[in-house]
């Protein structure tokens, strides 16, 4: 069935939590807020790359694609917690992904912001 479209993948739906983190994190790679960034952040976000190496790299792809505009949509929801989008930029574009840690509030443990063309398409075999 699979074979002959029969069987049609379920749709995820993002929580409320990850489409707020989606505007945030948006709002955040268009203009950097150290506030905003630490509000957002769960404890782990800044241990692999630190807050203002986070900041440099998402300042330098807005360097090269221009002023970017939010997101409305997703691209990919993987589950309630983790989905990636694009952003439409003056030059280009940038593809976000995040993941939600599983705390109250959920707060980010993953963020990825790159270049549309250096972004890995979705894949089945992360499920």
């Amino acid at each position: 069935m699979v074979k002959t479209g029969g069987v049609q993948r379920r749709s995820e739906r993002p929580s409320p939590a990850l489409t707020a983190a989606r505007d945030a994190v948006s709002k955040l790679v268009a203009r950097w807020d150290d506030r905003l960034a630490e509000g957002l952040a769960a404890d782990n976000l800044f241990l692999d790359r630190t807050k203002e190496r986070r900041r440099a790299e998402i300042d330098a792809l807005r360097a090269s694609v221009g002023a970017c505009t939010p997101a409305n949509g997703f691209d990919f929801v993987e589950n309630a917690l983790r989905g990636q989008w694009t952003m439409n930029c003056e030059r280009g574009k940038l593809q976000v992904a995040i993941t939600l840690a599983p705390t109250m509030p959920p707060r980010i443990q993953y963020l990825d912001v790159r270049a549309a063309a250096d972004f890995p398409p979705p894949s089945d075999t992360c499920r």
